[in-house]
């Protein structure tokens, strides 16, 4: 008996596990508190004095996160490459629940 390997199904069960891979230990919050962490993540850093930033919800990307920033109140320009680095591990860490996201 021969075996035949669907390419098709099996690129896509990998594509199906790298999804659950990436999104399984995020945390699920709520648009208040996604807000303060990051906020409160960015008043942590000297070099970003003076911003603050929203929470934008979209359908998840490919690492699995369902949410990026839009700075609400700007600081000084050179930090907003910063302020964006910042938001990297919080990406990675959390996501908005489904109410919201």
């Amino acid at each position: 008996m021969t075996r035949v390997i669907d390419e098709l199904h099996t690129a896509s069960m990998r594509e199906s596990y790298a999804f659950w891979k990436a999104t399984r230990a995020r945390k699920l919050v709520d648009y208040k508190q996604l807000k303060a962490i990051a906020n409160e993540e960015i008043a942590r850093i000297p070099e970003c004095a003076g911003y603050e930033v929203g929470i934008v919800a979209h359908l998840p990307d490919e690492t699995g996160c369902n949410w990026d920033i839009k700075v609400t109140r700007k600081g000084d320009k050179r930090a907003a490459p910063r302020v964006r680095e910042a938001m990297l591990p919080l990406r990675a860490a959390y996501n908005l629940r489904a109410d919201r996201a």
